[in-house]
């Protein structure tokens, strides 16, 4: 929120929020018209992130008429959270081991490059606008990382490598649930059996987690892009999703030294 301070109108629920704001009535009343609002900040002892998408809004004149009615649903939830008391002892991560600092940790780009099949990619972080935001905090204090597969010549990429020191609980908690949806138990070189859960229909995210040790690793890869798509080079998309397994095997290796 301090990096917006200076261009944000102030808040009626204190210096350190966004909002409440809402847009959509304008524009021609012959057209469908819906609203989005939101409010986001620290609000009555909470991070608070409220949004509403696809808001009927033929019966708001302005976007402050619009603006006012929700914040009665603003007012509503933060006597809500009130009223939960403090909340449960926050979650800390454990240190991976060994520590797993940067992407350079688990591969090169070449490596990568080579086990996917795209070629010529960049592997890292990326990050879109400033870093701000309730993801960014989470991120920098569980040391959590997002390692994308970038393309060299253009802005875009396919695929990408999550890690969550110590959140193991994260992988045990929706292991079931991933099994009952079509996961499959897959064998992984450098994991326990039972520890590697492979979810890649066609059509559909393919997504292979890991829990290794007490962390959470993820490799995941989008839907295969239509042809007609032009700003993705012309490579073979199906081959990248089938290297989830070899690549997580590679960059397990290279942690284990």
């Amino acid at each position: 929120m301090d990096a917006y301070a200076d261009v944000l109108p102030a808040s009626p629920y204190g210096p350190s929020v966004q909002g409440p704001r809402c847009v959509g009535t304008g524009g021609s009343p012959d057209t469908d018209r819906t609203g989005h609002c939101e409010l986001m900040g620290w609000a009555a002892g909470a991070w608070v992130d409220f949004r509403v998408d696809g808001i009927d809004v033929s019966t708001y004149a302005t976007d402050d008429a619009l603006t006012a009615a929700f914040a009665g649903y603003v007012d509503a939830l933060l006597v809500t959270i009130e009223a939960a008391g403090e909340p449960a002892a926050r979650w800390t991560a454990s240190a991976s081991t060994p520590p797993i600092a940067s992407c350079d940790d688990l591969g090169t780009a070449d490596e990568v490059g080579e086990v996917s099949g795209l070629g010529e990619i960049w592997f890292g972080s990326f990050w879109d606008g400033p870093r701000v935001g309730q993801y960014v905090y989470a991120a920098d204090t569980t040391g959590a990382l997002r390692c994308s597969l970038g393309f060299l010549d253009r802005d875009a990429g396919f695929g990408h490598v999550s890690v969550l020191p110590g959140g193991e609980w994260g992988f045990l908690d929706a292991r079931e649930d991933w099994l009952a949806d079509g996961g499959s138990e897959v064998v992984v070189v450098g994991v326990e059996p039972g520890g590697a859960v492979l979810r890649c229909d066609d059509g559909e995210e393919c997504i292979l987690d890991l829990h290794r040790q007490h962390d959470w690793i993820r490799v995941a890869f989008p839907p295969v892009p239509p042809a007609s798509v032009d700003y993705m080079p012309a490579l073979d998309y199906a081959e990248a999703r089938a290297s989830a397994v070899p690549l997580a095997e590679a960059l397990l290796a290279n942690l284990d030294g």
